[in-house]
Order: C-alpha cells, then structure tokens, then sequence
C-alpha cells in the first residue's frame, strides 16, 4: 500500500469487549506487536499524531520510547516526520546491544544509520482523515498496552480469533463477562464462534 495515500476512515464491522482481571492483559501484547489499526487526522507530524490524538504524554515519548520507526525507517526528529495515510508506526524502548545504539533516536551512534533513516518531511497545514498501523514493543507495549486496549484497537478477525483459540482454562476463568456488538455473550461461545474476515474493535475492561 502506498503510504502517501490518504485513506478515508473505515467502521470497524464488529465490536468484541472483555472485561477481565488485569494480570491477563499481556496475553494482548501479542497484537500490539503485530500492528493494529487506528483512523486519525493524517497530514500532521508523528510528534502531533503520537502526542495529541493517541495520547501519548511528551515526556514518555522523550524518555522511554526511545526508538521509533515510520514505514520501517528509523526517525531522529519526530516534530519533522509527516504522517500519511497508510503509515506504518513502530514504538520500542531503547532496545540492548550496538544495533539498539544504532537505532536509538537522536543517539550518539544515530549518523552510523543515515542511510536508512526518515529524512525531514514538510508537515502539511490540511487535516485529512486516514488510517496508520501502530506497533508497540517491549516496555512500551507493556506501559502503553493497557490504556490502548481500554480504549480500544482495531484488528482483524482472524487475529484475535486465533490468539483466544489458544488460551488455557485459566485464562477464560479470569473473563469476567464478554459482550459482542454491545450484547452480553457467553464466554464458551464466543472461543467457538466462527468469525468471518473482517476488522475488530476490541476492547478489554479490567477489574
């Protein structure tokens, strides 16, 4: 897909809710690192984009997310990398050894990569509404991660279908209750039930 396109905002065509005990949330991480989708303004800077509509507090950006990637680059300044419809945004803490060195935003090791990394963009003025894919990993997915999931995340079906076909008896007996498109639903049928292809909006309340 090309990145510089913009997208027109899409309805998630179904609506899954748990709420559960929170020591279970990190069975979700795993589609926060896979990647979920989110429809924003798109045309402004990641700083913007990551700051004031996800949510994210400056300072957490500044000191713990301290790797980032757009489209699979490397990016040092956030205030001057535009977001297209389309993009593809990675978080990670600052990640161990030379290559996380390398990698880590505005490091010392950071001109080692200037090859691959996101050069400036011009931020456009015009607010145009679009669809990233955000991917959050390591500390930032464990930090982040829940206040995402209470708000919700849009992924695929078959994603989340194949993520709680795998859960144990355990993890079940911590869902407390688990609505469909705002219906209560039973727990046993929602691991049996077939979904077709399609996005999600999931969301996990925790108690």
């Amino acid at each position: 897909m090309n990145a510089s396109k913009e997208q027109k905002a899409v309805r998630p065509q179904r609506h899954i809710q748990l709420e559960m005990a929170a020591e279970r949330i990190p069975v979700f991480f795993e589609l926060l690192r896979s990647g979920f989708s989110a429809d924003i303004t798109v045309g402004c800077s990641l700083e913007h984009m990551l700051c004031d509509q996800m949510n994210i507090a400056p300072d957490y950006l500044q000191n713990r997310a301290q790797t980032v990637f757009l489209n699979s680059s490397p990016v040092d300044d956030l205030a001057t990398a535009a977001v297209a419809g389309g993009a593809v945004i990675s978080l990670s803490a600052a990640m161990p050894g030379l290559n996380g060195a390398v990698m880590r935003r505005g490091g010392p090791l950071a001109a080692m990569r200037r090859s691959i990394s996101h050069a400036p963009d011009e931020v456009s003025r015009h607010s145009l509404p679009g669809r990233i894919t955000l991917k959050l990993f390591n500390l930032v997915a464990k930090e982040l991660g829940p206040q995402f999931l209470t708000r919700g995340i849009v992924v695929s079906s078959k994603a989340l279908g194949e993520l709680l076909m795998r859960q144990t008896s355990d993890f079940w007996q911590a869902v407390k209750s688990a609505e469909v498109d705002h219906s209560p639903c039973q727990v046993d049928q929602l691991v049996l039930h077939e979904w077709p292809e399609q996005e999600v909006l999931f969301q996990v309340q925790t108690n």
